[in-house]
């Protein structure tokens, strides 16, 4: 009993998560793109920053 109960937990919270995670995907699908987007576009931003600052340093130089 010890051992089915032990199986039991860890399969019943991953489907709990499993289930949280598909109901939101559906429900906040086109509101998900923008947020998975942001962190792209802000490390491009500050990969743009530290490259122009850069370019600009070796410049004034």
């Amino acid at each position: 009993m010890g051992t089915g109960n032990d199986d039991g937990l860890p399969f019943g919270m991953r489907s709990g998560i499993n289930q949280n995670v598909m109901q939101p995907s559906f429900r906040d699908g086109p509101q998900r793109k923008p947020r998975r987007l942001w962190p792209i576009a802000v490390s491009i931003l500050i990969a743009l920053a530290t490259i122009a600052a850069l370019i600009t340093w070796n410049v004034l130089r």
